[in-house]
C-alpha cells in the first residue's frame, strides 16, 4: 500500500481498481468519490447523487494533501 493510500484510507476512503487497472478510485462513505485516471493523467473529485448523476465535490486539505502524494507517486508532478 502507498503512502497516498494510507492517506486516504485515514480519510475514511475505501480503493477500488477498474479492470484494466487504468484507474485508481477511492470511495468514502459510499457518496464522496475521488478518481485517478493513469491512461489520461487527471483526477476528478465527485459526490455521488443518486448512483447515477455525480455532483461537483469541494476538496478538503487533508484529501488535496492525499491527491498531491498520489498524483507523485503517479509521476505526474
Amino acid at each position: 500500500m502507498s503512502e497516498a493510500d494510507k492517506m486516504f484510507e485515514e480519510l475514511g476512503y475505501k480503493k477500488y481498481e477498474n479492470y484494466e487497472k487504468t484507474r485508481e478510485i477511492f470511495i468514502c462513505k459510499g457518496i464522496d468519490k475521488i478518481v485517478f485516471d493513469k491512461e489520461y493523467k487527471y483526477f476528478t473529485t465527485s459526490i455521488i447523487n443518486d448512483g447515477y448523476y455525480e455532483l461537483i465535490k469541494r476538496v478538503k486539505i487533508k484529501e488535496l494533501k492525499a491527491i498531491n502524494k498520489k498524483c507523485e507517486e503517479l509521476g505526474w508532478i
